[in-house]
């Protein structure tokens, strides 16, 4: 099982939030989350896996999300990996799974 970041944020709060990933209309991405995303991320050697995620079919996230916040998002991650020499790809659940199972175990797993 890959987690996704898993932290606390005190960014412009009195009280601490817990930082999972989640990407919502209340919560939207913002760069100090990214930074914080990459920082908190689970790593293989020098591999880091950064696992996030969205209920992105209740209206009250449609419009935030579509209208300039995602595309801030997927700009931000690239400055990000950018900016700590990373190279990133972008990869679904079972790609991610397939990443990490060939460098923990040297061979894909079926």
């Amino acid at each position: 099982m890959m987690t996704g970041p898993l932290g606390l944020r005190f960014r412009d709060r009195l009280k601490p939030r817990l930082e999972t990933g989640e990407i919502a209309a209340y919560d939207l991405p913002t760069p100090s989350r990214v930074r914080q995303w990459f920082d908190l991320a689970p790593t293989i050697g020098d591999d880091l896996f950064l696992k996030l995620y969205t209920h992105g079919a209740p209206e009250k996230n449609l419009e935030p999300l579509l209208n300039g916040a995602l595309a801030d998002f997927f700009r931000w991650i690239a400055e990000e990996a950018e900016s700590r020499g990373m190279e990133f790809h972008w990869a679904t659940a079972w790609e991610m799974y397939q990443a990490a199972s060939t460098l923990i175990h040297g061979r894909i797993s079926a």
